[in-house]
């Protein structure tokens, strides 16, 4: 059916949709497209994803994606056949050296089109809001600008329409999620979206986010092991008074912690022009980032949460930007932009002699496909921080530091060639 109008003309008298009633037919081209462009079957083309991508980004159910063809028809998205597309394209092998303009894949054009041939034709589904989220990552990790900031951007649109957002605020396209995986799979879509969100704008100088902030009764993704097993467990909130319940969750949700907090930076101080209150957030800021940063330091599973851990760092590297000039414009000086200064440079330092060769290391250590876009920019920023240190000291410490970032830098680059922009 046509996308009903009334939505944005008339939203009080609209009345809210089936959750697949504006997606593509079972009947549509694209359902045999899809296993004619890989040559492989389904279930290879899913085992290979949720090994490599998922573990470090879960925001998709595997059980749901496995009832799928088990369900009624009105259960059944059709764009789905074009998220099993993007699995593909996100786990097919690297051209070595890589293709200089992976854009021309045949591949991603024909996942390009049938994006567009979706948006164009009214359609709006869950599974084409996770394409969305997919394509924008291999854009991302691919370097491919600035289609990776409008895709992302049109993820976040869609996503806001079909309220994912916000479950009690935002005007309602479908009916309510019919079971507790379906609405946890949302709210995890929706995470996934602001994770991106924040991570495109690390480097982007000021460019407005995509998704809005989480609302502050907003919870975090369940835990990633009951949530890969299909099991009901309890969500932990986003908002606590401070981040001593980092044991209990996942490394998605620390994932999320963490972008929640850069987003926080990415805004800071465009609100406001009175710098005592900038710096008074800022401060807190800082104390909720490092608090944060040593919880997941002193993990055993620290493998398992590099995103998070990397996010951190890009955070603190981004508050340390603003704050780093010794010689202000302000008229007045406050004693709080010192000690400020002095907090954001030793835990620049720290992370770069001791945190980002750690994650440098375990990048090595990974299986290629399973390397996170994620962990990029704090690596390469930790690069340049320790260069300047060994301008200006000639620590011998951060000379090992550097060589081992570079190193890992270089192997990140195999996985996702934008690190070789980086390097």
């Amino acid at each position: 059916m046509p996308f009903p109008a009334a939505f944005f003309l008339d939203n009080e008298s609209f009345r809210a949709l089936g959750a697949n009633t504006l997606s593509w037919g079972l009947d549509h081209p694209l359902q045999q497209g899809a296993s004619n462009l890989f040559g492989v079957d389904r279930t290879e083309v899913c085992s290979k994803y949720f090994s490599s991508v998922h573990p470090w980004f879960s925001f998709l159910s595997q059980k749901r994606l496995n009832n799928g063809d088990k369900g009624s028809s009105a259960d059944l998205d059709g764009c789905e056949p074009l998220l099993i597309l993007c699995f593909g394209l996100l786990t097919e092998k690297l051209v070595n050296p890589p293709q200089e303009r992976p854009q021309t894949s045949k591949l991603y054009s024909s996942i390009r089109a049938s994006v567009s041939a979706a948006v164009d034709g009214g359609c709006v589904s869950l599974r084409l809001v996770q394409s969305l989220v997919l394509l924008s990552l291999y854009e991302l990790g691919h370097a491919i600008y600035p289609a990776a900031y409008l895709t992302l951007a049109q993820a976040a649109r869609m996503g806001t329409l079909m309220g994912l957002q916000s479950k009690t605020k935002a005007s309602r396209l479908f009916t309510p999620a019919n079971s507790w995986t379906l609405r946890e799979e949302q709210r995890r879509t929706w995470w996934a979206i602001l994770i991106l969100d924040r991570f495109a704008n690390i480097g982007a100088g000021g460019q407005s986010l995509c998704a809005p902030d989480p609302t502050s009764t907003d919870l975090l993704p369940v835990n990633d092991t009951s949530w890969d097993a299909g099991q009901v467990v309890a969500n932990e909130p986003l908002y606590t008074t401070e981040f001593c319940c980092v044991a209990m969750v996942s490394p998605l949700a620390r994932t999320c912690q963490a972008a929640h907090m850069l987003g926080k930076i990415v805004q800071h101080g465009r609100d406001t022009e009175d710098p005592a209150h900038s710096l008074a957030e800022a401060l807190q800021i800082h104390r909720a980032l490092s608090s944060l940063l040593s919880n997941l330091e002193l993990r055993e599973d620290l493998e398992s949460n590099l995103s998070a851990l990397s996010l951190c760092c890009s955070a603190i590297f981004l508050l340390y930007d603003r704050y780093q000039a010794n010689e202000s414009d302000e008229m007045v000086r406050l004693p709080a932009e010192t000690e400020l200064q002095h907090r954001t440079l030793e835990s620049i330092r720290g992370i770069a002699s001791s945190t980002a060769p750690k994650i440098a290391q375990k990048i090595q250590d990974q299986g290629n496909l399973a390397k996170s876009l994620l962990n990029g920019p704090s690596l390469y920023r930790a690069a340049n921080i320790c260069a300047w240190f060994i301008r200006e000291d000639h620590d011998p410490m951060m000379y090992e530091a550097l060589e081992a970032i570079v190193t890992g830098l270089k192997d990140l680059q195999a996985r996702w060639p934008v690190a070789g922009k980086l390097n």
